[in-house]
């Protein structure tokens, strides 16, 4: 690597025209000069590509490039980025979220500190649609990071993620199957790791996630529902490769699955659907019975019922 970095900035876009200009003002706005951006419209059904082409003659001097495809879903969408990347490293950054100024700049400088880091992640401030605020900290991963990402679960997000590129090409970018739909970063954080990657964090806030808040019944459980998917498909093919005994393979499903119902039930008690939420925390408590944040969880929900 040289002493400068050139960053391939990838965008996948699905009816973002109300918000990618804030997303593009915010690559505009970096520090850092050396990037490239790469736009792909999944099939927009509204007028993301018109917002994008006057966007561009607004700022000439912006490199950005703009491609549309056929709705394949996000992974298809930042595959058609990434393969189209020539920079160092790939900056994932989703059309509903930003950076702040010295994104760029501070990833490029800690990459050039940490020559044989292959992925890089910060922290970020998650955003609610009532404009709330809270620091999502995403901590390092313990070695080997395969397993850390596996068996206790993710730690990145995506627009807080930067990627070496020839390493993110080299096994073939983001899962398309249907199944790991909206948990296909997970899967890509995985095949990383298992292709030997080096991780490192980088704790400081550069960007802002927004949470998309109110989501339907199914949606919640078909995002938890591939989420363990993910799970479950790298735990059959460690099975199938004998890596490790079945016993651990066993107890980390259960410990997994357990954790996926938690959490389910947790975005139910959000919406107020309780008893959705009480089934899914009596599932969890049954696979993992010793776990004292299922038996608070069920204690809050409990008080909840008694004030009203």
């Amino acid at each position: 690597m040289s002493n400068s970095i050139k960053f391939s900035v990838v965008i996948p876009a699905y009816n973002a025209a109300p918000f990618i200009e804030k997303a593009l003002d915010s690559v505009r706005n970096q520090s850092y000069p050396a990037f490239e951006v790469l736009i792909t419209d999944d099939g927009s059904k509204d007028d993301t590509g018109e917002v994008v082409r006057r966007y561009a003659e607004k700022h000439p001097s912006f490199p950005v490039c703009y491609a549309r495809q056929e709705n394949k879903g996000i992974g298809g969408a930042r595959n058609n980025g990434l393969f189209r990347a020539a920079g160092d490293f790939i900056a994932f950054l989703d059309a509903d979220d930003l950076w702040y100024p010295a994104k760029l700049e501070k990833i490029a400088q800690f990459a050039l500190q940490n020559r044989t880091l292959d992925v890089i992640y910060h922290d970020e401030v998650e955003t609610s649609s009532d404009g709330t605020k809270r620091i999502l900290h995403y901590h390092p991963l313990r070695d080997p990071v395969f397993e850390h990402l596996l068996f206790v679960g993710n730690q990145l997000s995506t627009s807080a993620t930067s990627v070496r590129r020839e390493l993110a090409q080299s096994i073939s970018g983001f899962s398309e199957s249907p199944e790991f739909n909206s948990a296909e970063d997970y899967e890509f954080w995985l095949r990383l790791a298992k292709a030997g990657a080096r991780f490192g964090h980088l704790s400081e806030v550069l960007g802002e996630y927004l949470r998309v808040e109110g989501c339907v019944t199914s949606r919640i459980e078909y995002h938890h529902g591939n989420v363990f998917n993910v799970v479950n498909h790298h735990l059959d093919q460690l099975s199938q490769e004998k890596a490790y005994p079945e016993s651990l393979l066993r107890r980390v499903y259960k410990t997994r699955r357990g954790q996926n119902r938690f959490i389910l039930g947790m975005e139910y008690c959000k919406l107020g659907e309780f008893r959705r939420a009480l089934n899914n925390y009596l599932e969890a408590l049954a696979l993992r019975p010793f776990w004292w944040k299922t038996y608070a969880a069920l204690l809050q929900l409990l008080l909840k019922a008694i004030r009203g």
